[in-house]
Formats: C-alpha cells, sequence, structure tokens
C-alpha cells in the first residue's frame, strides 16, 4: 500500500493534534510526528528543519488561524459588537487548541516576512475596530495590549480548568468583556 504523499501541512497538522492532545508544544516530537504519519524522522526534515523549524512553522500557522477565526467573527459588524464577537473567537480558538495556542504568544521573527505578516495584520485589524472609540496609535496599542492581557489570561486560565467554582464561565466572560468595553466608553 502506497503511503500518502508527506507536505509541510501535514507536518504540522500533525504536530498541531498532538500538541493538542498532550497539552503542551513542549511534548511534540519528530519522533511522534513521523509515527503517526508513518514516515521516518528524516522525511520529516524535507518539510521543517528540526525541532526549531517546527515551532516557527507553527507560530506562523498559528497566527494564521487565529486572524482567520478573528476576522471571520467579526465580518459585518463594528463597535461594541466587532469586539464582542472578537474577545469570543478568541477564547474559542485557545479553547479549541490548548496545547498549539501557546505557541503563538511567542513574538515574531522580525527577520521573517511570513511570520511578521499576520501578526501586523492581526494588530491593524484590532486597532481599526478600536477607531470606534477614538483609540488610534499608541492609544490603540494600549487598548490591544489590554484586550490581548484579558483575553489570553481568561482564556488560558480556562484551559487549565482554573475555574472550578460551580459558577457558569461563560457568563464570567460576558462580564469580563461588558466591563472592558464599559470602559472604552469612559
Amino acid at each position: 500500500m502506497k503511503r500518502p504523499s508527506l507536505t509541510k501541512e501535514k507536518v504540522i497538522a500533525e504536530a498541531i493534534k498532538i500538541a493538542n492532545e498532550t497539552g503542551s508544544i513542549e511534548k511534540v516530537t519528530l519522533r511522534e510526528i513521523a509515527n503517526n504519519l508513518e514516515v521516518t524522522v528524516s522525511a520529516l526534515y524535507t518539510h521543517v528543519k528540526g525541532i526549531p523549524g517546527l515551532h516557527k512553522a507553527l507560530e506562523i500557522e498559528g497566527q494564521k488561524q487565529l486572524l482567520h477565526q478573528v476576522k471571520s467573527s467579526t465580518i459585518g459588524k463594528n463597535g461594541r459588537e466587532a469586539l464582542i464577537s472578537l474577545a469570543h473567537a478568541y477564547r474559542s480558538f485557545v479553547l479549541q487548541n490548548p496545547g498549539f495556542y501557546l505557541i503563538t504568544q511567542n513574538p515574531p521573527d522580525e527577520t521573517n516576512p511570513d511570520a511578521l505578516k499576520d501578526t501586523q495584520e492581526l494588530i491593524a485589524y484590532v486597532a481599526n475596530i478600536f477607531k470606534e472609540w477614538g483609540l488610534e496609535n499608541e492609544d490603540a496599542i494600549h487598548a490591544i495590549r489590554a484586550l490581548r492581557a484579558l483575553l489570553h489570561g481568561f482564556a488560558h486560565l480556562e484551559t487549565l480548568n482554573g475555574f472550578q467554582m460551580p459558577i457558569d464561565v461563560d457568563k464570567s466572560f460576558n462580564r469580563l468583556i461588558e466591563t472592558f468595553l464599559d470602559g472604552l466608553e469612559k
């Protein structure tokens, strides 16, 4: 039986799958990827340059997927409605990718245009939404940082089962976002 051809996309997809199953990108090994794809470890090197190359590819893929999810969720929306949709899309991305997500938080390699492209586009996209509140330039960056910290912190804690009290976590998240948005309007 002939094996399907190996591609970089298949290697990355398998790494994401393993990371999400194990809860950590650090637990992904080339050996496990190769075993799951029924290839030799050396065959992977055609597509990724070891673990460092795999991590760089995963960072780029993560930003691309996060950007797509955020943009898809906000189509036709603006202002408060857009930020609420963005927040839910971000949280959803984290919860769907508990092992893969954290690598998307690494600073992009500034020497690699592919690594910068989606990160810069995401920042510009969110900054454009903040214009509804008159936030531009440095003020927009402060707002983006605050929103990112808020979303990252909540969603990451959620992936770690950090909310054990018998109170609806969705309600807590909605209140958090509403409080942030109310602060923007003051």
